[in-house]
């Protein structure tokens, strides 16, 4: 058995199976409820849904791939082009302000002490330094092994795929 190890998966059909990030992305924009974390300069390796799933196919039927582990990724982006492609697929709606780290570990903290035993933590500090830290994937491995190359690599047109998705679906309201 071979694994593959994506960090964040986009695209629209896969919103409504993996926690709804796109969405919850898209409606935290247009109601300004977005605040970058730091400065948003901070990096991390993304992977489309398609990329995704033509990576497990490969894995799963190439001889080469038993028993050996793979990251995969379709792009890289930083925090700040993250909710900047966002924002243009929903009509401009950009963050407004910045927090400081500390103070979002410091808030963090606090929403950890003060959650009742059984509700899940909104705002955690292991949250907020997944969304700080530079994450990074190299897919060296798949791509010479394999052969694999991600067919979705540009970051603003998958995002605003997604946005657009929801919005033909309802999910959304329509933008200007």
């Amino acid at each position: 058995m071979a694994f593959m190890l994506p960090l964040f998966v986009t695209h629209p059909l896969l919103v409504l199976l993996i926690l709804l990030p796109s969405l919850r992305v898209a409606r935290a924009l247009l109601t300004g409820d977005v605040s970058y974390l730091g400065k948003g300069s901070n990096a991390f390796s993304m992977v489309d849904v398609r990329d995704n799933s033509d990576a497990m196919l490969l894995v799963a039927n190439h001889p080469r791939a038993k028993g050996e582990v793979y990251n995969i990724k379709s792009y890289d982006l930083t925090q700040r082009e993250y909710f900047t492609f966002y924002a243009d697929a929903c009509g401009g709606c950009y963050p407004k302000r910045s927090v400081p780290v500390w103070l979002a570990y410091l808030f963090a903290w606090f929403k950890e002490l003060t959650t009742p035993k059984g509700k899940e933590v909104l705002v955690s500090r292991n949250r907020i330094r997944r969304f700080t830290n530079t994450r990074l994937l190299d897919t060296t491995k798949i791509e010479t092994e394999l052969g694999f190359t991600p067919e979705h690599t540009d970051a603003k047109t998958v995002i605003s795929e997604a946005v657009r998705w929801l919005i033909d679906n309802g999910y959304l309201p329509l933008t200007s």
